[in-house]
């Protein structure tokens, strides 16, 4: 450390400060003896290659005995770095800690650190922790603003601009990402209070404009960057602990099931609004279970969901089922004829463009717990009705089948069994072992995986 007389007690508590916060402190108040020499002492230290930094205290005295010095490094009343020593030890090591500023409201430093950049220490202009923590920070490498992810380029520099309700969206999710760096709390509310209603008046939005869009294509590919956003944004959010709740995604989840289009008289825009809830739906379930969030996975796949005419439903209300069973009616002719895999193939092919490996893995897996869920649960006498496919692990015959869930189910822990509303193995495996029937959907090259084969 190097400062004037004037700046004793400022260096004095600032080396006490440094030491007590884990930095160990070079300070001729406690390393130099009494009648040693502060000229080698100064030179000592300035040559020594294990001090990391050196911290200037830059007032008026001190500037105006460096600026006159000649060379020789010390005086009778202080310890001043020269411009001859400053000029010998690598610049990124020196720290000025501006104290005094002039009339022009400028830092006074010394000629030779005029162009360092200064933490500021004038007591009356900043409060003391304040300037320490940047100091502390400097020496431990941690900046003061983090770098925020990299955003959108300005709307009309893009060759596609996009909806101004898509760049929203988007938005809102690198302001989640940066908050997720420092303070999990705040993109917790970000997602709920911001995200969350971004994407339903976006749906809202996208749901009036299909009417111009002619094919289920068009009207989908409109939404794409919104459920892009949605998978990486998802993941960001449950991936962290902090969100340990699904109350908020599962009243999104409702409000789409009210969306009026559901009834409405455009059949593509139909299938087009089905096709789309069920996305979200599958990238929202996939997401817990890559996440191993099991308990909130089990919670998704009890919930009620309650349309506008109130008629209830479980998770089978998002199932494709009218996109599925279309023969292909909805889509352009393939070689002249109409395609009757066109449903399934239209599914698995915007899988294959627009969501990433992981979020296929997740939705292949979440997909077959579904499955097995509406199995174990079809003979319950409510007014729910328990119904599943699974398309895409049937389907996605050269994909990875793995599934550590499943694979490792006898030794899992009870948040893994409460996807089957269950605390044991044993109870797990009792009802799996109801699971007897293999969907006949569509001809597959493998054998469908029953529960049996896990157990």
């Amino acid at each position: 450390m190097s400062y004037s007389h004037t700046q004793q007690e400022l260096a004095t508590a600032l080396a006490k400060d440094l030491q007590n916060n884990g930095i160990s402190t070079i300070f001729d108040g406690w390393d130099l003896p009494a009648g040693y020499d502060l000229d080698h002492f100064m030179e000592q230290n300035l040559k020594d290659s294990s001090i990391d930094y050196i911290i200037v205290l830059c007032d008026q005295d001190y500037k105006n005995k460096a600026d006159k010095k000649d060379g020789s490094g010390v005086s009778t009343e202080s310890t001043i770095m020269t411009p001859e020593a400053y000029g010998s030890i690598t610049s990124s090591r020196i720290i000025p800690l501006a104290i005094d500023f002039n009339s022009e409201n400028k830092a006074v430093v010394p000629t030779f650190l005029a162009t360092k950049k200064y933490i500021n220490f004038n007591s009356k202009r900043r409060p003391y922790n304040e300037s320490l923590e940047e100091l502390e920070r400097r020496i431990y490498g941690e900046t003061v603003l983090k770098r925020p992810p990299l955003g959108l380029e300005p709307n009309f520099t893009a060759a596609e601009p996009q909806d101004d309700g898509i760049r929203k969206i988007q938005n809102i999710s690198f302001q989640i990402e940066n908050a997720l760096m420092g303070n999990p709390l705040m993109a917790q509310d970000q997602f709920k209070t911001a995200y969350l209603p971004a994407l339903q008046a976006f749906l809202t939005d996208w749901d009036k404009q299909c009417a111009a869009k002619k094919t289920i294509a068009e009207q989908v590919n409109a939404a794409a960057p919104v459920l892009k956003s949605l998978q990486k944004t998802f993941h960001l959010v449950y991936n962290d602990t902090a969100f340990d709740n699904l109350d908020d995604v599962l009243l999104f989840l409702n409000l789409m099931i009210q969306q009026t289009s559901y009834t409405g008289n455009v059949k593509e825009h139909r299938l087009s609004f089905d096709f789309v809830r069920y996305v979200i739906f599958m990238i929202i379930g996939g997401d817990l279970i890559i996440n191993t969030k099991y308990k909130l996975a089990n919670a998704l796949m009890k919930h009620v969901f309650t349309n506008l005419s109130n008629h209830r439903g479980n998770f089978e209300s998002f199932y494709p089922m009218d996109l599925i069973q279309d023969k292909g009616h909805s889509f352009p002719l393939k070689n002249g004829k109409i395609n009757t895999d066109a449903g399934p193939d239209f599914i698995l092919d915007f899988f294959d463009k627009n969501l990433d490996q992981r979020t296929k893995q997740g939705i292949k897996q979440f997909d077959l717990l579904l499955y097995y869920v509406s199995q174990i649960e079809k003979g319950r006498k409510d007014l729910i009705r328990h119904w599943w496919y699974p398309i895409t692990w049937v389907l996605w015959t050269n994909e990875d089948r793995d599934f550590p869930l499943l694979n490792n189910l006898f030794s899992a822990g009870k948040d893994a069994l409460s996807i089957f509303d269950s605390d044991n193995f044993e109870e797990t495996e009792k009802k799996l072992k109801t699971v007897k029937t293999i969907p006949t959907q569509w001809d597959y090259t493998e054998d469908f995986p029953m529960p049996s084969r896990f157990l």
